[in-house]
């Protein structure tokens, strides 16, 4: 498998992974198994024909997020909640 894009929100602590926020798993055509096998344990799970376009969509949404989070020193979910995040001024 060549690549794949999870979209789940994790939370780590302490080595411990916490999924707070239930995304999917959008992995490419060629190996259904994979989806099939993550479907199966209760992943949501699409598969595409194209990969591309939805990891470059996760770059996008990375590169926005992660300069905000890490200017108000808060986690993802600060951006719907905080309204200086909204704003140029925080």
């Amino acid at each position: 498998m060549r690549s794949a894009v999870i979209t789940y929100g994790i939370t780590r602590s302490d080595g411990v992974a916490e999924v707070r926020g239930v995304g999917e798993v959008i992995l490419p055509s060629s190996v259904g198994e994979v989806a099939d096998a993550l479907k199966a344990g209760g992943a949501n799970v699409r598969v595409v024909d194209d990969i591309e376009p939805y990891r470059w969509l996760k770059v996008i949404i990375n590169a926005a997020i992660n300069p905000i989070t890490a200017i108000l020193r808060a986690r993802n979910g600060a951006i719907i909640k905080d309204p200086n995040a909204w704003s140029a001024n925080p």
